[in-house]
This record gives C-alpha cells, structure tokens and sequence, in this order.
C-alpha cells in the first residue's frame, strides 16, 4: 500500500493570501459589469437616427403645456322675492264679509183638492184621423177640377211604345191627392213615374156623405197612346 499522503491543504486555506482575493473581486467586479453592458445589444439593436429624431419629438410634443380650459360662467344666483308682507290677525278679523243676497220666501199653498191626490190628470187622447171612404161607401163621388195629361215619356215615344197604369190615390176634403200608389202597369217601368208626378198636380172637389165633405179613395186607370184618344 502506497503511504497515506499528508493533508497540508488545511493551513494553506487557513492561510490564504490577502492579494489573491482582492484579486479574485476585482474579477469578479469586471465580468459582472460586462454583462450589464451587453445587455442593451442582446436586447435589440441600438437606436437609429430617425428613431432618435421620432423619440426627440414625442418629448418636444409632451413638454408643451396644455392649454388652458375656459372658465365656467359664473351662475347668477336666483333672485330672490321679497317676502310678502304679513297681515295682522286683527286686519284680517276686521274684513267685511261679503253681503249674502237675502231670497224672500216663496209662498206654498199645498193643493189638498181630489185631483191633487188622485194623482196626475191624463191627458185625453189625441182626436183621430179623418175618416176616409171607399168611392161605393160616399153619397157624391169626387169629381175632377183639374185634370193635366201626363208627359209622354221620350223613350217610350221614340221607341213606340203604348201601355196603362193604374193607380188608387186618396182624395183630401181639400181636393187635394195624396198617398198615390201605382197597383198595375202594363210595361212596368215605363210610365209610373209620369203618372204619380201628373197625379199631384190634379185638383178635386171633395166627396159628400150625408151633406158634408169627406175624404175618399180613387181608383182609376191612366192610358198611353201614340197619336191618338
């Protein structure tokens, strides 16, 4: 077995040299300071100029001041009403009042009689009609005073045409016609019209029953020829 070497490593630690670490700082110091300074160049390349000029003039831009805002309007303050004036409780008790017309009382004299409590008189019912009468049921039958012919219609003359209508009308006790109603026409809807407007204008001397005038109904037959009777 080799021989155990002896361990002399201790007291060259224990007496290290002063200069060898100063030194060893100093080292230290530098590699550290090197490494700061290449940190801007691993980060990204150095400025160019027009970014310099661009960086120049967003510092020249935020150096200048902000304008400054406009001042508010002053607010007027409101005006203020002077206070009404107080009135004293003793005006105010000593106010006339307003004079209060005076109605005068309205007699009332109750009816006691027998209608009053029988209750409300009923009126008579209204007087009726006139009584009118068939042509057979009078003593003289009405009797013409005025008697126009119907116009010819122009269509039913143009074309030829002939025909008839009858009619039952109601004379007044005035003479008058009233309540025309056609019952028949041969052609229908060609000479009624002219029949009821020649009507109205025809003028009666009233029916007589028993010495004076009443009212009757009429019937009679009105014809349309061309040209002749």
């Amino acid at each position: 077995m080799p021989p155990k070497a002896h361990n002399s490593g201790g007291k060259a630690q224990k007496g290290a040299d002063p200069f060898f670490i100063v030194a060893a700082m100093g080292l230290a110091l530098l590699v550290t300071l090197g490494i700061f300074a290449m940190v801007p160049w691993m980060i990204g390349p150095p400025p160019s100029a027009s970014d310099l000029d661009r960086m120049v003039s967003v510092q020249l831009k935020d150096l200048r001041p902000p304008e400054p805002e406009p001042e508010p309007e002053p607010l007027k303050p409101p005006e203020e009403k002077p206070p009404e004036p107080d009135v004293p409780m003793e005006q105010i008790m000593q106010r006339p009042l307003p004079e209060v017309p005076q109605m005068e009382p309205i007699p009332f004299t109750p009816d006691l009689s027998l209608s009053a409590v029988a209750g409300p008189a009923i009126a008579p019912p209204p007087p009726a009609g006139p009584m009118t009468f068939e042509a057979g049921e009078v003593d003289v039958a009405p009797r013409t005073m005025v008697q126009t012919p119907p116009v010819y219609p122009f269509r039913a003359r143009r074309m030829g045409i002939e025909g008839w209508v009858r009619v039952r009308f109601l004379v007044g006790t005035d003479g008058v016609p009233r309540n025309i109603h056609v019952l028949e026409a041969d052609p229908e809807g060609v000479f009624e019209d002219a029949v009821i407007q020649a009507i109205s204008n025809w003028r009666f001397e009233a029916a007589v029953l028993e010495g004076r005038r009443v009212a009757s109904w009429v019937v009679t037959p009105v014809r349309f020829q061309l040209g002749g009777n």
